[in-house]
């Protein structure tokens, strides 16, 4: 089964695309969706000079019964391998 897919950009309708596209496959949601800091999904605060989860975004996750999780920009071990337990 294949689960890729090209996106013609770095947008909030691309992103969501690829994620309705994967649970169809998959045939559910997972409970959490783990991602990086992309612009689509994130905006910067401007203060904490942190970033948050984009209104959208999070409704499309809700939408699915979804939890999001953020990497942290600054951990070693960003990518999450099987095998091994994810540290955030």
């Amino acid at each position: 089964m294949a689960l890729c897919g090209l996106a013609m950009g770095e947008t909030l309708e691309s992103l969501v695309k690829g994620l309705q596209g994967a649970l169809w496959k998959l045939g559910g949601a997972p409970q959490v969706v783990r991602s990086d800091n992309l612009s689509a999904a994130t905006h910067e605060l401007k203060y904490s000079r942190g970033r948050s989860l984009n209104e959208r975004y999070g409704a499309v996750l809700s939408h699915y019964g979804i939890r999001p999780s953020m990497i942290n920009p600054a951990s070693r071990m960003r990518m999450v391998s099987p095998n091994r337990p994810t540290i955030a």
